[in-house]
């Protein structure tokens, strides 16, 4: 499966394009998404936070391409309605307690099979998974930030696209240098709201098949330009 991370981190916000179609989060600004608007077909949303979640890319896309579907969960079902202008015959919710949800990419005659999970962060969010037939990248792939740690079990995958934030060690530092300066520190909620480098290995070494995964890290703690939310 071919990934593609458009943007990552930080304020330039979160976007990532599977098998050249399926967008994973919508965080940036339309300059930066226009080069690939075309050939989007399908967009996966994970929550509210405006790096994950730009509305004004999200209205212009959905106006601009009368196609493109949008998938999200209840979270955000009211934003992406009510705010992002997307009228609701062209979204697609799929629940973490529903079953896999299967779809048709009619743009790249492509069928897939997703289903959602809850994720834990300061907001509701979940990650996906998606199952791809029919086409050149067939496969099945995860999608999970802004989280953490991740609560299920998923092996086996072709393609792994999780947060792997910063080091332990890393943060321990910093959190020791600005304690003792008297900075403002943010540390603390990138903690309880973000996944360790460490906990992401954990769970691949758990689920990941070592012969076949392909992983993708996703978005690292970037110092001074606002982090990740």
């Amino acid at each position: 499966m071919n990934c593609e991370i458009i943007s990552t981190g930080g304020k330039a916000g979160n976007a990532v394009l599977l098998n050249g179609c399926l967008l994973f989060d919508c965080g940036i600004s339309w300059k930066r998404l226009q080069p690939y608007e075309k050939e989007i077909s399908l967009v996966f949303l994970t929550h509210i936070h405006a790096d994950h979640f730009k509305i004004r890319s999200l209205n212009k896309l959905c106006y601009r391409r009368p196609l493109v579907r949008f998938v999200c969960s209840i979270n955000l079902l009211a934003d992406l309605h009510t705010r992002a202008k997307v009228p609701l015959d062209r979204i697609i919710l799929v629940r973490p307690e529903d079953p896999p949800r299967k779809i048709r990419d009619w743009m790249h005659g492509l069928d897939l099979e997703i289903s959602s999970f809850h994720l834990l962060h300061d907001v509701p969010n979940v990650g996906w998974i998606v199952k791809v037939s029919g086409g050149e990248e067939d496969g099945t792939a995860m999608y999970a930030t802004d989280t953490h740690h991740i609560p299920i079990a998923a092996p086996d995958l072709d393609l792994y696209m999780i947060e792997g934030n910063y080091t332990q060690e890393d943060m321990e530092r910093r959190i020791a240098e600005k304690t003792e300066s008297g900075t403002f520190m943010y540390e603390g909620r990138v903690l309880q709201s973000h996944m360790s480098m460490e906990t992401a290995v954990e769970w691949l070494r758990e689920n990941a098949d070592p012969y076949k995964s392909r992983i993708i890290f996703l978005h690292g703690h970037i110092e001074g330009k606002g982090g990740n939310r």
